[in-house]
């Protein structure tokens, strides 16, 4: 058995196909992360500019000292 066929998986017929399947997957997760994390960071950043007053008062409310 040569080295390629034993790193090749169930599902796919060529190494090639698996290493694009797995490139393809790592891409699709980085994507979804960057879209969650930016939407969290927009929401927060859009509150922050409606409401500052209310942000000012929650972060004398957190000042904890340890």
């Amino acid at each position: 058995m040569s080295e390629a066929s034993h790193a090749l998986n169930d599902p796919w017929s060529t190494l090639a196909r698996q290493r694009a399947a797995m490139s393809f997957g790592v891409w699709l997760f980085l994507a979804s992360e960057v879209l969650f994390f930016g939407g969290a960071l927009l929401g927060y950043t859009i509150y922050r500019d409606l409401y500052p007053d209310a942000f000012r008062l929650a972060a004398r409310e957190t000042d904890i000292v340890y």
